[in-house]
């Protein structure tokens, strides 16, 4: 017996060790005026998931089954956009606490070689400056995301048209991405009085083949792993990489982990959920017919009461509202009467009331021709 609980010890300690992710660093950016990266550094691949607090501005991501040793953060003090990060063990999981100043958007993704989780925060704002849309475009750019990149620059030039420093850094980009002919498009439009027209005008002689064109700079990083495809690494929540949620105490979205406080696998496998997946066919059969039988008893009793609506004396009393009603948008017809007032004095709504107007004139119409 002493033995088999010294062979279980030593499996389970050696699945402990093993098994389990080491977070190594968790990296916080501050090169950029609008977003910030925090890229958590593993061992090896791990699962994990995030939650949002939109009342403390807060992040909270957690790594399953993983360990932190020491204080693994870095760059924290030159960012200017965070209040705090803090890394806790909770049980068997490393947990991360990310808390920005005000309103943020969030986007996830991951990188491979070693295993990293990035996690980017962007500051929400209703109208951003010039200099925060290039900042977006610029951190798209750098971090491999063109598509993004391009839609930010299309923004900008959106909320600020015909700005010469929008159109050569947009032409600038076009350049690195090797579309020469929509750079030239937007290199034309910098004008002669901005500082930046000498560099547009050097860029397009090299269109035109003056000077040779230099190679496109290298921006992308390492390119980022589909966390809902190939990736060992694997968010949990329903967010594909590069998708935005606002996160702003005036604009919630439902989130299934946030309202029950557990992911939906989670859910699954609650006592309840299983009690449910073993009651036998029959009862749910029995289920399903008592339901079935419902819906038709409250159908057959609202058919039953349409009925009774629709008996002679009822229509009777319709059919005569509506002649009086009839008539009385005939004669304000014929006194001038606009549909507004109309609706006003016969107290309908102005629909009802269009219906009547176009009725009463058709009967005006045939009354004049008949007259003539």
């Amino acid at each position: 017996m002493k033995r088999v609980l010294l062979i279980s010890a030593l499996s389970s300690l050696c699945l402990a060790v093993f098994g389990q992710a080491v977070l190594k660093q968790v990296a916080v950016s501050h090169d950029n005026l609008i977003v910030t990266r925090v890229t958590a550094t593993l061992s090896q691949h791990a699962t994990w998931s995030h939650n949002v607090n939109t009342d403390l501005h807060q992040v909270i991501v957690t790594i399953r089954n993983c360990s932190a040793t020491g204080n693994p953060v870095s760059g924290l003090d030159q960012n200017k956009q965070l209040s705090g990060l803090n890394v806790r063990q909770s049980g068997s999981n490393s947990r991360l606490d990310i808390t920005y100043k005000g309103p943020f958007y969030i986007e996830t993704s991951t990188q491979e070689n070693p295993p990293r989780i990035n996690i980017d925060l962007f500051q929400y704002k209703r109208n951003y400056t010039l200099a925060e849309h290039l900042a977006q475009a610029t951190f798209y750019e750098k971090t491999g995301n063109q598509a993004e990149a391009a839609k930010q620059y299309t923004k900008m030039l959106r909320a600020f048209p015909g700005n010469s420093e929008g159109n050569y850094q947009w032409g600038s980009y076009l350049l690195r991405a090797g579309q020469a002919e929509s750079a030239r498009e937007k290199l034309v439009k910098v004008d002669a009085s901005s500082k930046f027209f000498p560099q547009a005008q050097q860029a397009i002689a090299r269109l035109d083949g003056k000077t040779a064109a230099p190679a496109p700079p290298p921006v992308a990083e390492q390119a980022m792993v589909d966390t809902f495809t190939s990736a060992p690494i694997q968010d949990e929540t329903t967010l594909p990489p590069h998708r935005v949620t606002t996160v702003n105490p005036e604009i919630r979205f439902f989130s299934f982990q946030t309202f029950f406080g557990m992911t939906w696998q989670e859910f699954l496998q609650t006592g309840f959920m299983r009690w449910l997946r073993a009651l036998p066919f029959w009862v749910w059969l029995v289920v399903a017919g008592v339901i079935g039988f419902a819906v038709w008893l409250l159908f057959f009793r609202a058919r039953h009461r349409n009925k009774a609506d629709l008996s002679p004396q009822n229509r009777s009393v319709a059919s005569t509202n509506d002649a009086l009603k009839q008539g009385m948008v005939i004669k304000l017809l014929e006194k001038g009467w606009k549909l507004k007032e109309i609706s006003r004095e016969i107290q309908l709504s102005i629909n009802e009331t269009k219906i009547y107007v176009r009725q009463g004139k058709k009967i005006l119409k045939r009354k004049r021709s008949r007259d003539l």
